[in-house]
């Protein structure tokens, strides 16, 4: 077991050259997109870089941070294959405006805009339901137990309550998040990739006029 150093994101927003160890997947995941020696070398937004940290750092029900992890990057993979994976663990979202790095939670925002007829190129909207006939009803992410010796690896689980009332066919779907050492995060990661699959079922495309500034 491995553990990496990473900026706290107060040394980090100082610009310091002090490091400390830090479970908050926003952290690691800003140090990945801004390093030059190992990363993007890109510039990161201190605002969204605070939100998303705060984010993270949010203490749940069960005692225990909304979102953590608990990884060392000992394999050569492609970059953006470890931002993909790191941003999962912080559950949020990379953007990008120019050469800098936005990191946005995945969670309820006000909207920042809206969309009338008079935004849409005539005859481009369309609208359509997706079929849910073949999607996960039952999601579990695997996490790591490491309460106990030797350490295991459950599952958080999530249930489509038709599943439980048996009205629904068990089709099920695992995610490997080992990254995970709470049941907690890991069951409520299982119910957002579950909700994904049986509420986000509508398609939209539309083609739309560029908005002043």
């Amino acid at each position: 077991y491995a553990k990496c150093r990473v900026w706290e994101v107060e040394t980090y927003l100082k610009k310091a050259t002090q490091y400390a160890y830090t479970a908050n997947p926003a952290v690691v995941l800003s140090d990945l997109c801004a390093s030059k020696a190992y990363g993007m070398g890109r510039e990161i937004d201190p605002t969204s870089l605070q939100q998303a940290v705060d984010w993270c750092d949010e203490t749940m029900p069960d005692g225990f941070p909304r979102n953590t992890v608990g990884i060392a990057l000992l394999q050569r993979a492609d970059l953006q294959d470890h931002i993909e994976a790191l941003r999962a663990y912080a559950n949020c979202l990379v953007g990008s405006e120019g050469d800098k790095i936005f990191l946005i939670p995945n969670k309820p925002a006000p909207n920042s805009g809206v969309l009338g007829p008079d935004d849409i190129v005539e005859g481009t909207f369309s609208m359509e339901q997706v079929s849910t006939q073949d999607v996960p009803t039952v999601v579990g992410v695997t996490y790591t137990d490491s309460t106990g010796w030797p350490w295991t690896d459950p599952e958080g689980i999530a249930y489509h309550p038709d599943v439980t009332a048996g009205t629904l066919d068990y089709r099920a779907q695992s995610i490997n998040m080992r990254g995970i050492y709470h049941e907690g995060q890991a069951r409520r990661l299982a119910t957002q990739r579950l909700n994904h699959f049986t509420l986000f079922n509508l398609r939209v495309s539309l083609v739309a006029f560029d908005l002043a500034a």
